[in-house]
């Protein structure tokens, strides 16, 4: 199988939850053609994650799509999981009150200069991650 090998992505619902367990989540939805999933930290933070024609992942002012091929299956896997276990972290940027972007980083690159670099020196970062007690905001 290569990368876009093309998956129908409810024949992964089972295999998703199995690896969600340890974080007790919360079907919301579950029919023929979406399934929602909610998962809560200990920060009362909700996670939403999506199962329809693509993936989804929802959190904060941060998500992203997969489509429906086997590698972005498992890049989404990789990102859903390392944000679960505080391996990704978001970043996203702010003009004031105003979103300006977001991006999914490994942990280890909470880099200042390089996230200052990434957004601009003009703008509020704030850098959160699942356990909300390693988040900081960059002025």
């Amino acid at each position: 199988m290569n990368y876009y090998t093309e998956i129908e992505p409810f024949s992964k619902k089972n295999d998703v939850l199995s690896k969600l367990k340890k974080f007790n989540p919360e079907i919301i939805t579950n029919d023929d053609d979406m399934i929602e999933i909610k998962i809560m930290s200990n920060y009362s933070e909700e996670l939403w994650i999506e199962i329809s024609t693509e993936f989804s992942i929802f959190l904060g002012d941060w998500h992203s799509h997969y489509f429906a091929h086997i590698g972005e299956y498992y890049r989404f896997l990789d990102d859903l999981l390392g944000i679960l276990e505080n391996k990704k972290s978001i970043r996203c940027a702010y003009t004031g009150e105003h979103w300006c972007a977001s991006d999914l980083a490994m942990s280890s690159e909470v880099n200042q200069d390089e996230i200052i670099e990434r957004f601009g020196n003009d703008k509020t970062i704030k850098c959160s991650f699942w356990d909300k007690s390693k988040n900081f905001v960059i002025n």
